[in-house]
């Protein structure tokens, strides 16, 4: 099993446990994600985003083009306003060794650690868009309205999703 953390910081050489939220107790872990659910986070950091696999995308036609969504492996919505800064950011992707990490939450793909933790390597990524793509995953670009809807029909149909930095909505 392969676990990695993102960051728009290129020179992290180790990483401390932080505090979680509530809904893990206020301890503190250092956060990793699986490969399964990269793909989620190939976005600038603050973005807010929905993230679905292949098995809830017929969940979603007035959104997802049923033609083509077969061959996705998932989608991510993102509003408008983020599509060049999605276009042009530079990550950074840091791979763990997975010993220390217990997995928290089997949706997300979330695995934390509660010892100080050092990469085992770490590379660059540019156009993460062209990378989403090879991928087989879709970015799909909606206005903020649209997001709502789409996390209202989720919330309604399913609990396969997963919703980052929502937080970072400017309300309706």
């Amino acid at each position: 099993m392969k676990l990695f953390h993102i960051s728009e910081h290129k020179d992290i050489d180790r990483f401390i446990p932080r505090r979680s939220k509530q809904m893990w107790g206020y301890k503190d872990y250092v956060w990793a994600i699986n490969e399964k659910r990269l793909p989620n986070y190939l976005f600038p950091r603050a973005c807010p985003r929905i993230c679905i696999d292949h098995k809830v995308i017929p969940l979603l036609p007035k959104w997802v083009d049923n033609q083509t969504a077969p061959n996705k492996r998932a989608v991510v919505f993102i509003r408008e306003d983020w599509e060049e800064e999605f276009k042009s950011c530079q990550l950074y992707q840091y791979e763990f060794n997975p010993t220390n990490f217990q997995l928290i939450d089997a949706i997300a793909g979330y695995y934390v650690s509660e010892c100080v933790e050092y990469p085992i390597s770490v590379c660059k990524i540019e156009k993460c868009h062209q990378l989403l793509a090879a991928m087989e995953v879709d970015v799909i670009i909606i206005n903020e309205a649209e997001l709502y809807e789409i996390r209202a029909e989720l919330i309604a149909k399913t609990n396969s999703f997963s919703i980052i930095k929502w937080n970072n909505l400017k309300m309706l």
